[in-house]
């Protein structure tokens, strides 16, 4: 699915921690804890999509927390281990 953003933008550093891509769009560095809370819609067609970040957690116990205080059957969802957080680029709005 392409939502007209680039798979791999040029980023420029424009202050620490903000980016500035090709297409004038403005980024920020986001870490990402070990534990990954994942989510999508259980209703079509919207439960075709691809499995999306819902929060992240330093421990085990908190993500499936998450999971339990959100259950109302409107989402799917799946906890991932990544082993370790990242810090990863996200579109500033």
């Amino acid at each position: 699915m392409n939502h007209g953003i680039s798979l791999a933008p040029n980023f420029t550093e424009i202050e620490p921690g903000i980016y500035k891509d090709d297409q004038g769009n403005h980024w920020h560095d986001e870490t990402v804890l070990r534990y990954r809370v994942l989510r999508k819609p259980t209703k079509e067609p919207y439960s075709n999509g691809d499995w999306l970040l819902c929060s992240s957690h330093s421990k085990e116990d908190d993500a499936l927390e998450s999971i339990k205080e959100d259950d109302r059957g409107h989402y799917k969802y799946k906890l991932k281990d990544q082993g370790e957080s990242t810090v990863i680029k996200r579109l500033l709005y």
